[in-house]
Order: structure tokens, then C-alpha cells, then sequence
């Protein structure tokens, strides 16, 4: 097993997840501290570096990686830790030996990085030769430097298409290393040929400076692809590495603070006029890795956003399209699609900037660096900034409207890890689209999928199901078992719009003496939008099996108190998360409205607690009433 294998996981994973999964971790300057796991300590003496991916111990010595790490944590060998971190970051890690350092593997990888920067010699020597004389004016016109093109090693590929090939082979490199690299490309006859000509070229390098890759922008109007980008190659993982991260790492560390812009010109001048906390992306949504990359650097990421129709929806847009590539002929957009988790982060902020209609940042830095400055200060976290444009995108006036805006900003806020957070979010577009939460909720659990598969052998892996789905299944489970002078659950318990729908179908039929033929008959009659919800009832009813009557009676009334209480808190929650948004005051009416309703559920929970401890439940309050005393008393 190749070396790259370890290096993506430890790319993939960022250290502090892994470590603060077992370890309270707090910041503390660059790093984070905590109390060491591997000794007994009161003060803590633990570290955990994001930058470098390592932790060290300075009470008892222990130290290492994220592998080490776990190895020590749960006692297990290096191949057992390597298979459990791939699974976590999703890199396929193959069965057999344990991996051992190649140094072929890595001397090839050495030449090709070689190969890479002597094409980037050549063409930074072509910008300056006679030949360049058009690409320097091109980059004069457009404010570029001499000291950014000397920093930044951009250069000129001339037209003929065969120049760097020549100067390659000069070299003594073979034109198959040469294509390995990106170089070059390849015809389907096999002949060999210049990838980039007559384009001005941007050195794409790593986070340690070397040259890995190029993108390239076409000189003449008429010329297409406009943008073109190195193919992904040995050396150069689009997903994997942001432009100018090499030149913006320690401005990002300073001012915990990275800027996501969509071109190489718009990172240049952003660098050229002091703001050397920008990167741009190459060519690809903006993804996990490279949030993971930010992440360890900055506590905030905010991207650039065009401010007209198209860069809008751009952003929004991202929630809709499953993470696709761009080809490398497009221009980079920004989509956040699949970065839901790291939305409610308290580490790192994902935040949107929105610039001038019709402005690049290159334009907003170069006319005014303090308006740049200002827009980057006014940042909105990502739910709230599309929360903010879908009145200019859609007629909220009208049902249609209605309906297409929430099922958009649903599909993004059911993507946020914190309960609380949806919960609030949820409020917030209730009263934006002037309707109840319920109704919102169902919008987002029936929406269509999208990108279906081709096949079921493209199918993916569908992630397990919440713990309130798992509840809400469990107790319709019950339900398929429970005699008929059992009480039922209330539809309204139920958060998940096919589970109310399943319950009251059971309803309409009754008590079913085969549990087995009720679910047989859900399947046939309500169709395959509830194909999943079903077959995870299935795998709930067969855990009742052991259960005789009475126990069964007892088990749905306990589990039918614990989903109210689940229902009622979540909605607690959401109240008082709405009572406390100081930038989105309620105009008193709301206030005294929303106090009420407050301590109406905390009357409701109160009840269901009692119920509990009848049943002899103890110790299920996993919420606190603290916030409704206080608004009883006040």
C-alpha cells in the first residue's frame, strides 16, 4: 500500500475531531488543550495541533499523530487503526499487508514534482521573453505587478503547442511522465501535445510551495475553453487543494479568517493589496477537504459571493446539485452542498459574503480596499444569508412561491447537525413564509430525491437514521403489535410527515394479528416514496418479538411519553431560541404570543413527566424548565 494512502486520511482527518471525540479540548492560541487521556492530571498538560496534525503530552511525554493516537487510545495496532480512520474519512483502505514506506513510490513522485516545476521555469520564462510580450500586457491591464508575478511564478504557454514538450525531452524527462504529470496531453492516436497554449498560466501549488499543477486563462476573446485547468493527476487533487493556501496560511492563522474566492485573479490582487488571507478554488465546488483544510487555519471561512441573480443562486443552488465537479472548460462556482455539518460548527463558521452587482472581488479591492474590508466584517453565516435572498428569488406572496422557497431552504436547514439550530431555523422561515412549522417539515421530509441512480449497483450508501426517526420508528412497531383497548400515539407526535401517514393507515384498518402482513400491505399500498421508512419498521418489529402483552402495552406507553416529550421540547427549544434572537426581534404582540405558548409547553412537559414517573421512569429529563420559570416569574 502506497504512502498516499496515509497522507489522505491524515488530509482528510482533522486531528481535533478525532482526539476530541474522547478529550474536552479548548482552544488556546493556534492550538488546543485539554487534560491528557494516558495519565492522570489535574491542570492540563495535553496539546493538540491542527497545523502540524500531531498532539504531544508535556506531563507524561506521550505524543504522536492521529494514528499513534488512536493506537494508544484503544489499544490497537497500527493496520487495525489505519482500517478504522479510512472508514471515518472514507478512504479505501485494502485488506493485506501492513503499508510500509516505498521508496520507489516516492522517488517517482519526487521526479514528477521535478517535471512539474521545470514546466513552470518554462513558463515564467516565456512571460518574460519576447514572445510574452502580449501576456505581460494583459497582466498589466489588468493591475497584476511585477513583484505578484514573480511571487505567484505566473507565466505565458505560447501558441505553437509543442514548445514545452521539446524543452521537456531536453530535459531528459519521457513524454509519458510528462502526460503522468499533466504537462502534456495525449490525442487518441497516442501522439503527445502542449495542454495549455497561448494562455496566460497560474502555477497551482501545495500548501508546502510546490508547483503541482496550472491553470490557464485564454488570451483571445474568442478562444474555449476560457479557463482551463491541469488534469487531476498523481500530483494534484482539485478537492484537495485551494490556490494561493501556500502564500495565505499564516495571514489565515493571524486573522482566523479565510476567504474563498472563485478566481486566480481575484486571490492575486486580494494578495497584492495586503489581504493575504484569500484562496481561490480550482475548478470544483468548494468541498469537505477543503474545509477541513481551513478549519485547522481559521475559525470563520467566508466566501465571495456575486451579488447578481446568477452568483445568488449560485450559492443557493449548491444545496440542490449532490456535490458535482465542474468540468475544468467552467469557471469555479462556490457550492456548499454536503457541508451541512460544519454549518453549526462552534469551531469554524461557514460564512457568505455578497458582493456589488456585477463586481469581482478584484474589482471591489482595487477601486476601494476598505469597502472589501467592510463586506468581509458584514459576512452572514451561510443559513441566514440564503434565509435573507429568497424573498429576491422567489414571490412569497403566492402558494407556488411559497412552496418552492421552503422546500429549498428546508433541504438546507434538515442538513444542520444541532437540533436547536434547526429547530430555530425552522421558526425563522415559518415566519418568513407566514406558516406553521408542521407544514414546513413535511415540505422537507417529502420532497423528491434528486440524482437518482442509473443502477442499483450506483445506488449510495444511505445514512443511518436519526435517533427521533429510529423512536418514531420503534413506536409504530408497537403499534403493529399492541391489542386493540392499547392507546395509540397522537399523529401529532410524530415529526416525520411517512410516519403519520403509516399511523394513520393503521388506523383506518385496525389491530392487525400478523404484524408481518400490516407491513406487506403498507409497502403495496402506499408506494416507494416510503420504500425506506418501511423497511426500517420492519427491522424495529422484529426487536418486539420477545415482548408478551403486558409488557408490550407498557413499553408504548413509555416510548409514546418519551416521543411527546421528544415532540413538546423540540418546539420548546425553537420558542425560546426565537425569544432570545436579538438581531431578529419580536414586535411585542409576538412576544407576549410566543411567551405564552412557552409556558404552555412547559406545562405539557411538566405533565408528561408525571406520566413518566406513574410508569416508574426515572432520570429521562433530559431538558431543563429553567427558561419557563424564568419567563413565569418575569
Amino acid at each position: 500500500m502506497a504512502d498516499s494512502v496515509i497522507e489522505e486520511i491524515k488530509r482528510r482527518l482533522d486531528i481535533v475531531d478525532v482526539v476530541g471525540q474522547t478529550v474536552d479540548l479548548k482552544r488556546t492560541g493556534k492550538s488546543f488543550k485539554g487534560l491528557c487521556p494516558f495519565h492522570s492530571e489535574k491542570t492540563p498538560s495535553f496539546t493538540v495541533s491542527p497545523e502540524r496534525g500531531t498532539y504531544h503530552c508535556f506531563g507524561c511525554g506521550e505524543g504522536g499523530d492521529v494514528f499513534s493516537f488512536l493506537q494508544r487510545r484503544e489499544n490497537l495496532d497500527f493496520r487495525e487503526a489505519l482500517e478504522e480512520l479510512g472508514r471515518r474519512a472514507g478512504v479505501e483502505v485494502e485488506r493485506g499487508s501492513t503499508p510500509r514506506p516505498d521508496s520507489a513510490a516516492r522517488a517517482h513522485r519526487e521526479r514528477l514534482l521535478q517535471l512539474v516545476a521545470a514546466a513552470a521555469d518554462f513558463y515564467r520564462a516565456e512571460l518574460a521573453g519576447p514572445r510574452g510580450a502580449r501576456a505581460r500586457a494583459s497582466f498589466e491591464a489588468r493591475g497584476v505587478s511585477a513583484g505578484t508575478i514573480d511571487e505567484f511564478g505566473l507565466g505565458y504557454a505560447e501558441p505553437s503547442g509543442r514548445a514545452l514538450e521539446r524543452h521537456l525531452v531536453g530535459l531528459g524527462y519521457s513524454r509519458d511522465e510528462a502526460v503522468k504529470a499533466g504537462a502534456l496531453g495525449r490525442a487518441d492516436d497516442g501522439r503527445t501535445y502542449d495542454r495549455f497554449r497561448d494562455r496566460l498560466m497560474f502555477a497551482i501549488r501545495d500548501a508546502e510551495g510546490r508547483t503541482i499543477a496550472f491553470g490557464g486563462r485564454a488570451l483571445q476573446a474568442d478562444q474555449q475553453p476560457k479557463y482551463l485547468n491541469s488534469p487531476e493527476s498523481e500530483l494534484f487533487d482539485k478537492g484537495a487543494n485551494l490556490y494561493a493556501l501556500d502564500r495565505a496560511a499564516t495571514a489565515i492563522r493571524e486573522t482566523r479568517r479565510a476567504i474563498v474566492v472563485e478566481g486566480y485573479m481575484d486571490a492575486l490582487i486580494a494578495h497584492q493589496h495586503g489581504f493575504r488571507n484569500v484562496v481561490a478554488t480550482l475548478g470544483t465546488a468548494i468541498g469537505e477537504r477543503h474545509i477541513q483544510i481551513l478549519r485547522r487555519l481559521a475559525s470563520e471561512v467566508v466566501l465571495a459571493l456575486d451579488a447578481d441573480a446568477a452568483g445568488v443562486k449560485a450559492a443557493i443552488r449548491g444545496f440542490e446539485v449532490a456535490g458535482e465537479s465542474l468540468a475544468d472548460e467552467s469557471p469555479t462556482i462556490l457550492r456548499v452542498r454536503g457541508l451541512g455539518r460544519f454549518f453549526g460548527d462552534r469551531r469554524t463558521q461557514i460564512k457568505a459574503m455578497l458582493l456589488p452587482a456585477g463586481r469581482d472581488p478584484d474589482d471591489v479591492i482595487r477601486a476601494d480596499p476598505a469597502h472589501w474590508e467592510r463586506l468581509a466584517a458584514e459576512a452572514l453565516p451561510v443559513v441566514d444569508f440564503v434565509l435573507q435572498r429568497l424573498k429576491d428569488r422567489y414571490d412569497l406572496g403566492a402558494s407556488v412561491g411559497q412552496r418552492a422557497a421552503a422546500r429549498e431552504a428546508m433541504t438546507m436547514i434538515q442538513d444542520l447537525p444541532d437540533p436547536v439550530e434547526r429547530a430555530h431555523y425552522i421558526q425563522r422561515l415559518a415566519r418568513l413564509l407566514n406558516t406553521r412549522e408542521e407544514f414546513l417539515l413535511q415540505a422537507a421530509e417529502t420532497r423528491p430525491r434528486r440524482h437518482a441512480p442509473a443502477t442499483p449497483a450506483a445506488a449510495p450508501v444511505e445514512p443511518p437514521a436519526r435517533p427521533e426517526e429510529q423512536l418514531q420508528d420503534y413506536v409504530l412497531a408497537l403499534v403493529l403489535r399492541a391489542p386493540a383497548d392499547a392507546p395509540r400515539p397522537d399523529p401529532s407526535d410524530f415529526a416525520s410527515a411517512p410516519h403519520r401517514a403509516i399511523l394513520g393507515r393503521l388506523a383506518e384498518v385496525g389491530v392487525w394479528p400478523d404484524p408481518t402482513a400490516a407491513i406487506e400491505w403498507l409497502s403495496q399500498g402506499l408506494g416507494p416514496a416510503f420504500e425506506e421508512t418501511i423497511q426500517r419498521l420492519r427491522a424495529a418489529d422484529a426487536e418486539n418479538e420477545r415482548l408478551g402483552p403486558e409488557a408490550l402495552v407498557k413499553e408504548l406507553r413509555v416510548r409514546t411519553l418519551e416521543l411527546r416529550k421528544l415532540r413538546l421540547f423540540g418546539q420548546y427549544q425553537a420558542l425560546d431560541s426565537v425569544l432570545r434572537d436579538e438581531a431578529d426581534p419580536l414586535s411585542p404582540p409576538e412576544q407576549r404570543e410566543y411567551v405564552q405558548r412557552l409556558v404552555d409547553l412547559a406545562d405539557g412537559l411538566m405533565r408528561v413527566m408525571e406520566e413518566q414517573r406513574e410508569l416508574g421512569v426515572v432520570g429521562t429529563a433530559s431538558w431543563s424548565i429553567r427558561r419557563g420559570q424564568e419567563v413565569l416569574g418575569g
